[in-house]
């Protein structure tokens, strides 16, 4: 049986991280979980019974070396075959546990589009890149959710064998409630009764682009005067954003939501769901549209040209241009059939590439054969 310990900052319900840890099969795999906090930010995990979990307290970067030296005896302890690290910081302390631990073999998931968004040119910069190459050639693998992210990490000097792309897995099951729409209760709900709803699920922060869409509805509403929006989140942003509403005369076209528990609920609502992100690693609303049967438009950011076929199930658009943005929202608000066919083919991409079935199968896979190798 092969021993595998995932690590992290946290675990979501329902993320990649807890696509293993609830699916890896239990016959060839036994599962270690260790978290760094066990408060989520988003959805509070079930941990299974049988897959122990150990907490290393301190997230600080001052804490990195003993973490490392604590997580190397929990290695030790359990005899554990691979160590898959999630995540920038966790990927250099399990470079340094696997070097206090050689017997254990590291795997590294990469879950950011590019370490340049954080820091720009410069000593800082350098120094990010110098840690992350450090993880990367310590590692059998490096696991990444899309092409995009892959041709970044080769530009790091990797093999090209060991930079694998697997995609992130969806729990078909927690989309069963919704795969029919809402029967019209968001609609009733914001007295949008006859409007085209387009949808935008995201943090309200600068990066996501909501202040472009704001702009491309405004434009849209021209055309398609009944085109609404709903904006499902909260951030930073939302000060800027509600004065763009008055400013674009879009109090009665535009609701900011804010953060919603029953998300899944508003976006089974709308006719469209958009995003005008200008970075991504893998959108996880667009995955989850998928299986809701929802057309998309998104930006040409990492992930979504792997997943979406432009014309077939959504739209991909520039990254923060306005009438493009515009021009996709027209498309779709006055076409109600392409909305419908391009639903339904993304809802086929969400069954085949996305189910969690598949992804799993992709991570054991390499597991097997990272064992298998000297």
């Amino acid at each position: 049986m092969i021993r595998v310990m995932q690590f992290a900052d946290i675990l979501n319900r329902h993320d990649f991280i807890d696509v293993i840890v609830q699916r890896a099969e239990r016959k060839r795999f036994q599962l270690f979980l260790t978290l760094r906090t066990l408060q989520s930010d988003i959805a509070q995990p079930v941990f299974p019974a049988d897959v122990p979990v150990h907490l290393l307290a301190g997230t600080e970067r001052r804490w990195v070396l003993w973490t490392a030296l604590r997580l190397a005896n929990l290695l030790r302890k359990y005899k554990v075959h691979i160590l898959h690290t999630h995540h920038y910081d966790e990927a250099f302390i399990g470079r340094l546990a696997t070097i206090l631990h050689p017997a254990t073999k590291l795997i590294v998931g990469r879950h950011y589009a590019d370490v340049g968004m954080y820091a720009k040119p410069g000593l800082k910069l350098s120094g990010l890149l110098a840690v992350e190459r450090f993880a990367y050639h310590g590692a059998k693998r490096v696991i990444v959710p899309t092409n995009v992210i892959r041709e970044n990490v080769l530009l790091r000097g990797l093999d090209e064998s060991k930079v694998v792309v697997v995609p992130y897995g969806f729990f078909p099951e927690k989309y069963l409630p919704f795969e029919n729409g809402d029967d019209g209760t968001l609609r009733h709900e914001l007295g949008w009764k006859g409007r085209v709803i387009f949808g935008t699920f995201s943090r309200l922060n600068p990066g996501k682009g909501v202040n472009v869409l704001l702009e491309a509805i405004a434009e849209a509403r021209k055309q398609v005067p009944q085109t609404s929006l709903v904006v499902c989140g909260e951030g930073p942003e939302r000060a800027r954003l509600e004065t763009m509403i008055v400013d674009l005369q879009l109090q009665d076209h535009v609701r900011l939501l804010g953060w919603r528990k029953d998300a899944m609920h508003i976006m089974s609502g709308v006719d469209v769901v958009v995003g005008p992100t200008f970075h991504e690693a893998f959108s996880q609303v667009m995955g989850e549209a998928c299986f809701l049967g929802k057309p998309l438009i998104f930006t040409r950011v990492s992930g979504a040209t792997d997943v979406i076929h432009d014309g077939e199930n959504g739209i991909l658009a520039p990254i923060k241009k306005v009438a493009p943005l515009a021009e996709a929202i027209v498309r779709l608000a006055k076409d109600e059939s392409l909305r419908s066919s391009m639903g339904m083919a993304g809802r086929e991409i969400a069954r085949t590439q996305l189910h969690v079935d598949h992804v799993i199968a992709q991570y054991e896979s390499i597991y097997e054969e990272v064992v298998a190798q000297p």
